[in-house]
């Protein structure tokens, strides 16, 4: 015989009918014990920056997440990581393009898990030097 868990938070009867044969049927009580409450688990997520800038050349750095639940990472279009989800304490790492546009550009990482409230971490990049174009042999150009 078995039993499914007893979720219901009360303890369980049943009374059960053996016959067997000639001899006079026996009734049997089985009971089953209501599970024992289980300690609330505190959900956490943390990460040891506020803030990332980047020189307009770009360049890789990385943040670290402690946390003890499942979590999501977003970022601007312009940052890439090295994941974007995960369980538990992780290093990642966020690699920055050249900026190419005269503006700087910013931004946030943004963190989110399961239990938790999400944290975020600003993101920036200095402005770039505009590429000149260079007429190339495709190009109206003016006449000589």
């Amino acid at each position: 015989m078995s039993a499914s868990k007893n979720t219901t938070g009360q303890d369980r009867m049943a009374v059960l009918t053996v016959k067997g044969g000639s001899l006079p049927a026996r009734m049997v009580t089985v009971t089953q014990k209501k599970a024992e409450d289980t300690p609330a688990v505190t959900y956490s997520l943390s990460v040891d920056k506020q803030s990332i800038s980047y020189e307009n050349k770009g360049g890789t750095q990385s943040f670290i997440i402690t946390s003890n639940t499942n979590w999501t990472i977003s970022c601007p279009d312009w940052c890439v990581l090295s994941t974007t989800s995960g369980k538990g304490n992780a290093t990642i790492s966020v690699s920055v393009g050249e900026n190419t546009i005269a503006e700087s550009r910013s931004g946030q990482i943004n963190i989110s898990g399961d239990g938790v409230n999400a944290v975020s971490i600003n993101v920036s990049q200095q402005a770039g030097t505009p590429q000149s174009h260079q007429p190339g042999a495709g190009d109206n150009q003016p006449p000589s």
